[in-house]
């Protein structure tokens, strides 16, 4: 029998997907230029050829970009807190019966409004 697994393991398994098909979309990226004519001396006083161009660009959106985003879908894909936040348990039904009257006696109401009081000015 199979664990059910929970919301954020699925979307942690999800997650890891996507860090995979990214990094499979920087080799198809990687080829794509592969075959490209190796860079002329650049001219300064013109814009560069189109393979330098497409090489350049390709190498900054990896470099800048897709790395990263690797890098941090894959940590949050494994994610585990040190100290995993406590799940509350429900309160017993009069717990909130007697908060109401705790906040009353303080001369607040339930609902989290103060009654105004007078005061006179001198």
């Amino acid at each position: 029998m199979m664990a059910r697994q929970t919301p954020e393991a699925k979307a942690q398994e999800e997650v890891a997907k996507v860090a995979r098909e990214l990094s499979g979309l920087k080799y198809w990226l990687r080829k794509a230029v592969s075959t490209l004519p190796e860079a002329r001396r650049p001219d300064l006083d013109h814009d560069p050829d189109v393979a330098t161009e497409l090489r350049a660009i390709v190498g900054c959106v990896i470099t800048d970009s897709l790395d990263p985003a690797i890098a941090d879908l894959e940590t949050v894909a494994h994610y585990r807190p040190e100290r995993p936040a406590r799940r509350r348990s429900a309160r017993p039904a009069t717990a909130g019966k007697e908060s109401e009257e705790a906040v009353e006696s303080l001369g607040g109401s339930p609902e989290g409004v103060v009654p105004e009081q007078n005061h006179a000015r001198g």
